[in-house]
């Protein structure tokens, strides 16, 4: 989803005229992609906690350098949701093995609050569904940021 947000801050990079803060955009970009082709199902590398929190602040870093932290907030509003959603239960009910698989197909969501489990407790879903919608929901994020930005800010 780092990805995604990140190919919507691009433009507005090379709009601002930030050309560095675009270039180390770019090569975050790069990584990513290499990231993604080890972590798609089946997932062979994890980012955990480290990795997610780096992502967030890298793209935190660039947005403040290119003074666009509302357009940040709104790229990152899917993960801000998530952490106020795990802190309602105080981070705790994280189970270390993943998602339950019913018949081999389908997600049964945890007991616990996430952004991932809210479409599994309304409808059944398969990991590549769900993943495909969660990506579906940051390119809305990146398509209301750009509007935000082009239309609103400007």
């Amino acid at each position: 989803m780092c990805l995604i947000a990140s190919f919507f801050l691009m433009p507005i990079a090379i709009d601002t005229g930030n050309l560095t803060s675009a270039l180390v955009l770019s090569s975050f970009m790069g990584s990513l992609v290499a990231f993604l082709y080890y972590n798609r199902y089946p997932s062979r590398v994890f980012p955990g906690d480290v990795g997610t929190f780096g992502m967030g602040a890298t793209i935190a870093l660039l947005s403040i350098e290119m003074k666009v932290e509302f357009i940040a907030f709104l790229l990152l509003l899917p993960h801000f949701t998530d952490f106020f959603m795990k802190s309602t239960s105080l981070f705790k009910g994280r189970e270390r093995h993943g998602h339950v698989i019913l018949k081999g197909k389908y997600l049964v969501p945890p007991k616990h609050l996430s952004i991932l489990h809210v479409p599994l407790r309304i409808a059944q879903m398969t990991e590549r569904s769900l993943v495909l919608l969660m990506y579906s929901v940051e390119v809305e994020m990146g398509i209301l940021a750009l509007f935000t930005y082009y239309f609103l800010l400007s």
